[in-house]
């Protein structure tokens, strides 16, 4: 948990300083308009910090489900307060704590926090590792910079890492592969998204296609990064008189 609040967020703004105009016409609730209940005696963050840097898609996205909520969950606990607001790390930020991102976990409230990663000796239960993230990233992005900096560290006590067990949250095509490629055997289970090849269909690694039950092959045609999930995903396809 940070040691900031969430009354002293402040509404991000343009790089051209129109902080006027933003709070006029990119409001994201009422609230927004008129000054944080509580004002922050100093602001600790840099210009990055307090910029926005959601393009006008998010924006809308984020103002409309803001419309929506306010009027679908006007039976939740706090619906009614006349200084309720939406708050998303896109458009707001703590000037006490602009490390501090706001994250959520069911059933609990909104608030400002830091994503705490923690590693540690499966035998003996030795923490070997341990540092604080911003709250908005995921497990999975982290994983990378823990297993090179932990990797160093045994390496550096003479200490031989052979396994990494994690669970789903850590998933990803590229960590396996990352893991793969930093001679560690990965125990994570996929998430519930994953989808393998289709019934009947027989991957060929060394060419990368796959072979169709009728003999035919599914050339790989193109990777892309799903704007969902934020992660990378081949493609394979043929027309369909091939199969």
């Amino acid at each position: 948990k940070a040691n900031a609040s969430m009354d002293s967020l402040e509404l991000k703004v343009p790089e051209e300083e129109l902080e006027a105009h933003l709070r006029k016409i990119r409001h994201i609730s009422t609230m927004d308009k008129e000054k944080p209940f509580r004002k922050s005696k100093g602001d600790k963050s840099d210009k990055g910090q307090r910029t926005i840097t959601a393009n006008e898609k998010e924006l809308n996205a984020i103002a409309s489900r803001t419309k929506r909520w306010s009027k679908d969950q006007d039976q939740r606990p706090g619906a009614g307060n006349k200084g309720s607001k939406y708050t998303s790390n896109k458009t707001h930020y703590s000037p006490t704590d602009p490390d501090a991102r706001i994250s959520v976990k069911p059933g609990k409230a909104r608030k400002l926090n830091y994503l705490s990663q923690l590693c540690v000796d499966t035998a003996h239960h030795v923490i070997s590792d341990i540092k604080a993230y911003h709250a908005d990233g995921k497990d999975n992005q982290q994983l990378p910079d823990i297993v090179q900096r932990l990797k160093r560290r045994l390496w550096q006590q003479g200490l031989v890492w052979e396994n990494c067990v994690a669970d789903t949250g850590y998933s990803s095509g590229e960590n396996y592969a990352f893991l793969e490629r930093q001679g560690l055997k990965s125990f994570i289970p996929p998430h519930g998204t994953f989808k393998g090849g289709p019934d009947g269909f027989i991957y060929n690694e060394e060419g990368d296609y796959y072979r169709c039950p009728q003999g035919k092959t599914i050339p790989f045609t193109k990777e892309f990064l799903d704007s969902r999930t934020q992660t990378r995903k081949k493609e394979y396809r043929a027309r369909k008189h091939v199969c």
